[in-house]
């Protein structure tokens, strides 16, 4: 019997972007915050003759609002991880259904994959609230660097502000990677669990020739046939994995089965 490769698998673009605008505005309302406060504190300090001080020492001014951002951003993060998971979910399930239908059903219940998918998605969805938890910490303590960087150059006004706007630019691109990231992983994991319960093993390594610096191991791997049961080396740590599984991986898989036929020896799904 001759066998056949899938379409690839792939990530649900909308539900990616979806996530990165949401998280992008909570970044921008951030921003303007942090840029009045720490304007207000400047002028305050001219006002007062105050020298800063140019220690490490946490910034007021600037630190103050992290755990009101902190809270709103846990807050956030469950209702927009669960949203975002669920496209996910029902993009990988509208795909997978399809391979099975190519391959005339593989004669197996396709409500028995679901159970191990949705555990992948309850760990997906705890996975992208703690990404998405560290946005504010990161962004106050690279804030509180440039502000205090800023100070020492003589703190104007303008240099104060790019300050504060570059720190968001930054927040906003890590808003970005996680949106990327999570949302492709995500997809391989759900891909490589539903075709390990349908029985399917072998898949064909799609390198995405996306990445500014694709990593070597990845485009040796490009058109060759793995196995999930055995994976491939895909890092130069040794680590196994599969298509997604890496930060900032873009590759995908196709997945390889044996066609069901008819008594004719047509396509159940043809």
């Amino acid at each position: 019997m001759v066998r056949r490769a899938s379409r690839p698998v792939m990530p649900n673009i909308s539900a990616e972007t979806a996530v990165r605008r949401e998280l992008q505005k909570l970044i921008r309302a951030m921003v303007r915050q942090a840029r009045k406060r720490a304007l207000d504190g400047r002028r305050a300090s001219e006002a007062s003759g105050a020298v800063y001080a140019g220690d490490d020492t946490p910034d007021p001014d600037i630190r103050t609002p992290l755990q009101g951002w902190s809270d709103i951003f846990a807050r956030a993060a469950e209702a927009l991880a669960a949203r975002w998971a669920a496209r996910v979910f029902k993009h990988n399930r509208t795909q997978f259904n399809s391979i099975l239908d190519e391959a005339g059903g593989l004669a197996i219940d396709r409500y028995a994959l679901e159970p191990a998918a949705r555990m992948a998605a309850e760990t997906a969805i705890a996975d992208m609230v703690s990404a998405i938890r560290t946005i504010p910490e990161e962004f106050f303590a690279g804030l509180q660097k440039a502000v205090k960087q800023s100070a020492e150059a003589g703190g104007r006004a303008a240099d104060i502000t790019a300050a504060v706007m570059e720190t968001g630019a930054v927040s906003e691109r890590r808003a970005e990677f996680i949106a990327r990231d999570q949302t492709r992983r995500f997809n391989s994991v759900l891909t490589a669990t539903r075709g390990r319960d349908a029985g399917l093993d072998e898949f064909i390594w799609l390198h995405s020739s996306a990445g500014k610096k694709p990593r070597p191991m990845h485009v040796a791997l490009d058109g060759k046939t793995c196995r999930m049961s055995d994976p491939p080396v895909i890092d130069a740590d040794g680590t196994r994995g599969l298509p997604g599984e890496l930060f900032n991986c873009r590759c995908v898989m196709k997945l390889i089965y044996n066609p069901v036929t008819t008594a004719n020896g047509d396509n159940n799904g043809a």
